[in-house]
C-alpha cells in the first residue's frame, strides 16, 4: 500500500470528507413559526436535545418546562446552540420591542383613534 493510503485509512472517513455548504441562518419568519408551536427541541453547544415548552424569555435566559418531568427550568441562553440562541434573541426582542421617540400624549391619541 502506498503511504498516502495508509494515512487516509487511518483517519475516521468524516476527517476526509470535505463540508457540505452552511445552512443559511433561520429568519425572522422561521422564528415566529417556531415560536407558534408550543412543545420545541432545544439543543446545547454539546449537542444535548431536550423537548421544552418556552414559558419565558430573557435576555440571558429562556425559563422553559422540560417535557421528560415536566419540571421548570433556567436554561442560559449561551449553553444553546447557535441556531437556539437566535431563537431565543428573537423570543426576548419580540418581548421587548425597541422603545419608540412618540411621546405619551401621541401614544393615547394613537390608541384612542386607531394610530394613524
Amino acid at each position: 500500500m502506498a503511504e498516502a493510503e495508509i494515512e487516509k485509512e487511518a483517519l475516521p472517513a468524516e476527517a476526509t470528507a470535505l463540508p457540505g455548504p452552511a445552512s443559511p441562518p433561520p429568519s425572522s419568519e422561521q422564528h415566529a413559526q417556531r415560536a407558534k408551536q408550543q412543545l420545541i427541541t432545544l439543543t446545547d453547544t454539546l449537542e444535548r436535545s431536550m423537548q421544552a415548552e418556552v414559558l419565558d424569555a430573557t435576555e440571558t435566559h429562556l425559563k422553559v418546562r422540560r417535557q421528560s418531568d415536566l419540571r421548570i427550568v433556567q436554561v442560559p441562553v449561551s449553553m444553546l446552540s447557535a441556531e437556539d440562541q437566535a431563537f431565543a434573541a428573537y423570543l426576548w426582542t419580540e418581548q421587548n420591542p425597541a422603545p419608540t421617540n412618540r411621546t405619551n400624549e401621541q401614544m393615547i391619541l394613537d390608541e384612542l383613534f386607531g394610530g394613524f
